[in-house]
């Protein structure tokens, strides 16, 4: 028995995207290498599922979860209304995997400008950026073999990165050193002000 896992996605607006076969497919060592080939011979009918709820309870509840919150939710609407006409599925070229790392591209088009802005500074400052070049590898890996689940996962980390940028560890650094030299200024001002009063308080003779 050879496991593959499973991709799926999930928006506040109610999008559920998760494709499976509809029918078993034998994950025999034997069959499961001849279903790789990515021909029209082993395309089989697909089921989306309705939601995460009614999922996880037939078979079991993720293990890890990517949150992207700047995303066009029409793009993922337009995107999901288009795909879902098609059930085909196909364990190489149209599987759980490929289809959330499309439905995250149709989200997500659009979103680096928001970020980043626009014009040469900001190019230059995303083309700098690690996971740029991370998910254009995941990328091309995805399209020229197979899009699976690790893949996905890896692409959907990157692409939450570029979208939503997180502080990097050299800004962490240098805003957690600044705080803390701020905090050493106001004790030591702290403490000069004190032996001021005191001073004040002092009699003379």
């Amino acid at each position: 028995m050879i496991s593959t896992g499973h991709a799926a996605l999930e928006s506040p607006e109610r999008v559920y995207i998760s494709l499976y076969p509809a029918v078993e497919i034998d994950r025999s060592p034997d069959e499961f290498t001849r279903t790789l080939r990515a021909t029209r011979e082993n395309d089989v009918p697909g089921l989306f599922q309705p939601d995460y709820v009614t999922e996880s309870k037939a078979w079991c509840p993720s293990t890890r979860q990517v949150r992207i919150r700047n995303y066009d939710p029409l793009r993922l609407e337009s995107f999901w209304q288009r795909y879902r006409e098609d059930t085909t599925y196909n364990l190489t070229y149209r599987n759980c995997s490929s289809t959330v790392s499309h439905a995250l591209e149709a989200a997500l088009e659009g979103a680096t400008p928001r970020v980043w802005g626009h014009g040469w500074i900001a190019f230059a400052r995303m083309l700098t950026t690690p996971e740029l070049w991370v998910a254009a590898q995941v990328r091309k890996r995805g399209q020229t073999m197979a899009w699976t689940p690790g893949l996905t996962l890896d692409y959907a980390r990157a692409l939450s990165m570029l979208a939503d940028p997180r502080p990097s560890g050299w800004t962490r650094m240098f805003r957690s050193l600044r705080a803390s030299m701020l905090r050493r200024e106001r004790r030591k001002e702290r403490e000069r002000q004190h032996e001021t009063d005191h001073d004040g308080r002092s009699p003379h003779a």
